[in-house]
């Protein structure tokens, strides 16, 4: 596998947006998040496509560990590589989470874990919220004393006050008008 060498992300940190616990900024940060972690490089370690190797370096070869001024880091054979790139992505994630939350989430390790949490609490908040609405949803009753009923009401009147000059025909036009 080709060595990774890390781009800084402390400038594009500033990209993504702080996750404060509001569901409604969860998508915004997540892709931002991935978009972070694919341009440095370590996509693959965040999301647990590349599970930590058991081993350092199943090859006995001596692998070069500088590439001019940058660290190579070789996460598909060596396991001490690979806990630094998790190690350095996890505090990357952590710092675009809000305080509360990075305190909640400070011993969640490795980076796969913590992201995979907070995916999931908000998979599920999400969910909640959709069952809630729904039901919520079902169940309104029409009060015809509540201020949307009147609102109703007089656009129903502009409306037949419009269309009394023209003639419309047609069974759902009939069941409206009447």
């Amino acid at each position: 596998m080709p060595p990774r060498s890390i781009q800084n992300p402390s400038a594009l940190i500033s990209n993504v947006p702080v996750l404060d616990g509001n569901s409604v900024g969860f998508p915004s940060w997540r892709t931002r998040l991935e978009e972070l972690f694919a341009i440095v490089g370590v996509h693959n370690i965040v999301t647990g496509k590349l599970p930590r190797p058991e081993t350092d370096y199943k090859d006995k070869e001596i692998k070069p560990l500088t590439q001019g001024s940058q660290r190579l880091y070789y996460a598909e054979e060596s396991g001490s590589d690979w806990d630094t790139l998790s190690d350095m992505c996890w505090a990357t994630l952590k710092m675009t989470l809000s305080i509360d939350l990075a305190i909640r989430y400070k011993e969640t390790k490795p980076v796969n874990v913590l992201f995979k949490t907070i995916c999931d609490a908000y998979k599920k908040n999400t969910r909640a919220r959709q069952m809630m609405l729904q039901d919520a949803f079902w169940s309104a009753r029409h009060d015809p004393n509540k201020p949307i009923a009147t609102w109703i009401t007089c656009d129903t009147q502009i409306l037949r006050s419009q269309t009394k000059k023209k003639k419309y025909s047609s069974p759902v036009w009939d069941r409206i008008h009447c």
